[in-house]
């Protein structure tokens, strides 16, 4: 299919002429939308993200395929993409701008947003909940995607498929495909990939395009592929198994990581927490000054967050540029300053707290990514798990060592780290292959194009879907019995149900079986 030969050619070019294919990387802080399609030059299937207009705080447009998951309300104007993330410093989170709302999709207690400017009221949008922002949010791509559809005089008819994260659960799972039904796309359970196996089927389609040298690396042996993903709210690992039968390659997913909120917004928040939180204490409060933890955590750190993730970035371009390959830890002990521009004024009842150049030194970010990049912590900090942990939970669940695999594959924005390959890489070892693409952010969304097109047009699916924890069933005394082993290919027919459950009482005529997800706590 990848290299679309023989008769598949003919089943491609009939689906691409009744509709078009779009697969949507819907991310913590970037989503990015991809069509695929026929290269009508060199005849091969590929893929193309999609320009989406954008409109920035001053009212000018511009196209970018990469499109910030943010919305903001800015003087009495809607702001959705780059216009909203650059204004994210200057205004209140879940007040009047709405970011990172991903993952808070799978529970709804009602009205979370309760300080919320768009409350229904007036004839305005309603954002309360996670949920709102979402829907308002794909509104948006799906206005701007028909468009693009339109303008380059391609089938109206749109097949969409969207990408989540491997150990994103069923309640998570069936939140995004009901709030982008909400917002009128149309998506089934089915046209839901993992980000990790899109990212890999991206990694396949751009090998076959260059020959098919991949194909004979694998007729030797079957190989052990880790895809890691770590993006802004996400870190999550895929273990596949590749091989060649018959000139094709077979592909089948061996685990998946357990669900954690470990992202670069996490990395974000130690910034803003330990550094640049600091100084505004020392710069601005007086002996006699104390700010409530609710006013640090609802109102300081999330102002303060923009700013940690600017100094990050910087930081991790400053080491890449020098480093080039080379050593890092020579930057560990170095004193060089990273300075971003001011932080608008934060007011607390009658404080002002100000930072005119938040700031940060390499040797402080050394310190900050630590217990991020530790292989073996003890730490309690939940905004500081390591990266290892998801790493070394997929590994298990696989039944691998790290010196069995064969390949690593880096995907997601805060894999572009220096700091982040480099312990990767030494973890692995020089007999593990790292694959780096010069653009780690589109993959996702390319490869799930092509699962939009291969599900959608030919009834086909590429890397089955599998369970990433047991799931049980929850008995008298909190007992559990196993339903399904993690790792297991969804849908199944293989339940280990038993026929040991007894009732508690004679001639009961109704009985609840309560079913979890790894533990009893997940019902």
């Amino acid at each position: 299919v990848l290299a679309c030969d023989g008769e598949t050619r003919e089943e491609v070019e009939a689906a691409l002429s009744l509709a078009t294919f779009i697969g949507i990387d819907f991310g913590t802080s970037t989503t990015i939308a991809s069509r695929a399609f026929l290269d009508p030059v060199k005849r091969v299937l590929t893929t193309e993200p999609i320009p989406i207009p954008q409109m920035d705080r001053l009212g000018r447009t511009i196209e970018d395929h990469l499109v910030p998951s943010c919305v903001a309300w800015h003087e009495g104007k809607l702001l959705i993409g780059h216009g909203a993330a650059e204004i994210k410093p200057e205004l209140s989170r879940d007040e009047d701008v709405w970011f990172s709302f991903k993952m808070e999709l799978g529970i709804d207690l009602g009205p979370k947003y309760v300080r919320s400017k768009l409350n229904g009221q007036d004839g305005w949008l309603d954002i309360r909940r996670p949920q709102d922002v979402a829907t308002c949010f794909f509104q948006y791509l799906k206005e701007h995607i028909e468009k693009w559809v339109a303008m380059r005089g391609l089938p109206q008819e749109i097949r969409y498929a969207v990408s989540v994260p491997a150990s994103f659960e069923a309640n998570q799972r069936l939140d995004l495909c009901r709030v982008m039904k909400r917002a009128g796309i149309s998506v089934e359970d089915s046209s839901i990939i993992d980000e990790p196996n899109a990212a890999f089927v991206s990694y396949l389609l751009d090998t076959l395009t260059v020959g098919d040298g991949i194909l004979k690396s694998f007729q030797d042996r079957k190989r052990n592929a880790l895809v890691f993903d770590f993006g802004a709210g996400t870190c999550d690992i895929s273990v596949l198994q590749v091989g060649c039968d018959s000139q094709r390659l077979v592909s089948r997913n061996l685990a998946i990581s357990q669900f954690r909120a470990l992202g670069g917004d996490n990395i974000d928040k130690q910034i803003a927490r330990n550094i640049l939180w600091p100084e505004i204490q020392k710069n601005c409060l007086g002996k006699e000054d104390h700010i409530r933890s609710v006013e640090l955590e609802q109102v300081i750190l999330p102002r303060l967050q923009p700013a940690g993730e600017e100094l990050k970035i910087q930081c991790c371009k400053i080491i890449a540029a020098r480093a080039q390959g080379g050593d890092l830890s020579i930057y560990r002990n170095s004193s060089e300053k990273v300075i971003v521009k001011a932080i608008p004024t934060i007011k607390i009842r009658d404080l002002c707290l100000e930072l005119p150049e938040p700031s940060i030194t390499l040797k402080e970010f050394f310190h900050i990514m630590e217990p991020f990049l530790a292989q073996k912590t003890d730490s309690e900090n939940a905004d500081a798990i390591s990266v290892f942990e998801p790493i070394e939970n997929a590994l298990s669940k696989a039944g691998l060592a790290r010196d069995q695999l064969d390949l690593v594959l880096f995907i997601g924005g805060s894999a572009e780290s220096p700091l982040v390959q480099d312990a990767i890489k030494s973890y692995f070892g020089r007999f593990v292959e790292c694959e780096i693409g010069p653009d780690i952010r589109t993959p996702v969304s390319r490869g799930a194009a092509v699962h939009s097109l291969t599900w959608n047009g030919l009834e086909m699916q590429f890397i089955h879907p599998i369970t990433s924890e047991t799931i049980y069933i929850l008995t008298a005394g909190n007992v559990l019995h196993q339903l399904i082993p993690a790792g297991t290919a969804i849908p199944t027919p293989e339940v280990l149900f038993t026929d040991a459950l007894i009732i508690p009482k004679d001639e009961q005529e109704k009985v609840e079986l309560p079913i979890c997800v790894s533990t009893a706590s997940k019902v």
